[in-house]
Formats: structure tokens, sequence, C-alpha cells
């Protein structure tokens, strides 16, 4: 079982039976569902990760798309890299070319 904030959370534990196996869980589990970060540093991530990343470009972390999309489906994906790049409304539009607030997958492709 796993409670966050005194609600019990679906799901149970299946990873390993060591004890490292165990706190990894518990110490990925207490890490925010999506960090915040700097137009430059999202860059960096996209182009050094080969995990897929969903981003939010918004304007602030009380924006209803964050609160009630991002938010809540980083809380629930943990395969999926989460990250969020508040009030650079520059960085959306003229980096990636999107408007303003948005959330934005980028995914890696196999290419051989």
């Amino acid at each position: 079982m796993w409670f966050k904030n005194g609600v019990k959370q679906e799901g149970e534990y299946d990873g390993g039976r060591e004890t490292k196996d165990i706190i990894k869980w518990v110490v990925d589990k207490q890490q925010p569902a999506s960090t915040k970060v700097s137009c430059d540093t999202l860059v960096e991530k996209i182009d050094s990760s080969q995990n897929n990343i969903v981003a939010y470009f918004g304007p602030s972390d009380k924006d209803e798309m964050f609160t009630k999309a991002h938010l809540p489906y980083a809380e629930e994906e943990a395969s999926i890299q989460f990250y969020h790049n508040i009030g650079e409304d520059s960085c959306a539009f003229n980096i990636f070319n999107i408007a303003y607030p948005s959330i934005m997958v980028f995914r890696k492709f196999e290419t051989k």
C-alpha cells in the first residue's frame, strides 16, 4: 500500500524483494511527478534522453491545464519523464513553435 497526502493510492508494489529495490521504489514515489525546468534545461533533457518526455508550457503552476491534465497524468505514469516550464512563453513559441499554454509530447523513435 502507498498513501499520498493521507489517501491510499491504487496499485501495489510489484518490484524486487531486495532492500535496494524497495528503497528505490520508495524514493521514486517521493519525487515530484513533474520537475520544473528552464527552457535550456528542457532542450538538454530532450536531446539526451532515450525516454519519452511530456512537457507543460504555461504561465503558472495554478493553470488548469497544469493542475487538471499534466500533473494528474504525471502522478499516474511512472514510465515517462514529466517536466514543466513556467512563465517562459518565448520558449514555447520560439524553440518549439507551439501555442502557450500547451502540453507537448517528445518521443524518441528507433532508427536503423
